[in-house]
Formats: structure tokens, C-alpha cells, sequence
């Protein structure tokens, strides 16, 4: 087990206690109080992934034992910060149509009271107030939506940055497979070598013993024929 990781784990474990008691806190707030705890959460979010990148790269380091034992808990870990991440996006979507409707209402009821006070000049100014407020308000939507354009296109870069990050994981656990598999062929290829070797050798051995054995058969023949030649060729 490393300490490194178990080190990383208590942080990241600490970050999303952190975020589940700011969405909670979240969903009973308004206004500024409301937009500085999304502030809060965006900025745990960030130090969470970013502890759970180092608990990543700590895995890749390690031994395979532990490596295979750690990291199940790295997925969870990450699998849950992905639906945090769905909890904080669903409730900045709702920050920011409360927000454009409390400025909708604010703006409505001065231009109400100035339309109710039946003379021409005030009926004038409470019509260019209102154009004026809603200029505003389309101002602040189009800044709303590039914000949410900002916070998509922020996601989705941390997604790809985790889903590159899982290839690379596999890639990496690929590379090990067909390490291993490199090192068994090679054990296999000297396997067959002295395979090859040994039987050379029992060849060579086979050979000799083929000589040796016609040889001695050469020499019990011609032992045979001296003893025929001499006593009953050379008698007679």
C-alpha cells in the first residue's frame, strides 16, 4: 500500500465532504450569498480533480499488485465526483434563471409605478426606464450565457482531460501486457534454441553410437572370419 496515495485519498475524501455540504447549503441561498457558494464549490471541484490526477499518476508507479488493488477505488472516486459535478451543474442552472427572474420583477415594478402616474412626461420616462432596464437585462443575459458557454466548454475540457488520462491508463496497463508478452516469447525463443541445441547434440551422440556400434560389428566379422580362416581354411 502506498502512503502517497492513502495521503491523496484522506485530501480528496476531505474535498467532497467539502462540496456535498456547500450544494447542500447551496439550495436554501439567494443572491450574492448563493453566487459566492458556487464560487466556493467551482474552486473545491477543481481541487478535487486535480488530487485525484496525482492519485492517478501515484498508481501508475506502483506494482501491479498494488497497482490492480488500487485502482477500483481511483474509478469510484472518480465516479463520484462526476455526479457532484451533475448536482453543481443542475444548480447553477437554477442560480441563474432565479437570477433573471428576481431582475425581471425588479425592474417591472418601477416602471409599473412610474406608468400609474397618468400624466404624458411620466408615462414617457417610465416607457424609456423600461427599455433602458431591459437593455440591462439582455446585457446581463448575453454575459449569463457566455459565463454558461465559459463553464460548458471548462467541463468539457476536464472530461476529455479525464478521459485522456483513462486511455493513457490503459494504454500504459497495454504497454505492461505486451512487455510481458515480449519477455515470455523471448523465454520461449531460448526454450526452442536449447530444444534445437539439445538435439543436435543428441544427433552428433545418435551418429557416433552408429559408428561405434559398426565398428565393433566390423571388428566381431573379421574375428570370425580369422578364426574360420585358421582352423579350417589354413588345416586344410
Amino acid at each position: 500500500m502506498s502512503a502517497l496515495f492513502e495521503n491523496y485519498e484522506s485530501e480528496y475524501m476531505a474535498q467532497s465532504k467539502t462540496i456535498s455540504n456547500l450544494l447542500s447549503e447551496v439550495r436554501s441561498q439567494s443572491g450574492e450569498q448563493r453566487k459566492a457558494t458556487m464560487a466556493g464549490v467551482e474552486r473545491a471541484f477543481s481541487a478535487a480533480n486535480n488530487i485525484l490526477r496525482q492519485m492517478e499518476l501515484e498508481i501508475r508507479s506502483l506494482p501491479p499488485a498494488s497497482k490492480n488493488k488500487l485502482t477500483p477505488r481511483l474509478r469510484k472516486y472518480q465516479a463520484d465526483l462526476t455526479v457532484l459535478k451533475r448536482d453543481m451543474r443542475r444548480i447553477g442552472s437554477q442560480t441563474s434563471a432565479q437570477a433573471s427572474r428576481d431582475e425581471l420583477m425588479a425592474g417591472a415594478a418601477p416602471g409599473a409605478g412610474a406608468a400609474s402616474l397618468g400624466t404624458g412626461g411620466g408615462a414617457i420616462m417610465s416607457t424609456r426606464e423600461i427599455a433602458q432596464r431591459q437593455r440591462i437585462l439582455d446585457g446581463k443575459r448575453r454575459l449569463e450565457e457566455t459565463s454558461n458557454r465559459l463553464s460548458n466548454a471548462q467541463r468539457l475540457a476536464l472530461e476529455s482531460e479525464e478521459i485522456g488520462a483513462n486511455t493513457l491508463s490503459e494504454l500504459h496497463q497495454q504497454r505492461e501486457i505486451i512487455e510481458r508478452a515480449d519477455r515470455n516469447l523471448y523465454i520461449a525463443d531460448d526454450n526452442v534454441s536449447r530444444g534445437h541445441k539439445l538435439v543436435r547434440t543428441m544427433n552428433r551422440r545418435l551418429v557416433t553410437t552408429k559408428i561405434i556400434t559398426g565398428v565393433i560389428v566390423l571388428l566381431i566379422l573379421g574375428t570370425i572370419f580369422t578364426i574360420i580362416y585358421f582352423k579350417w581354411i589354413k588345416k586344410k
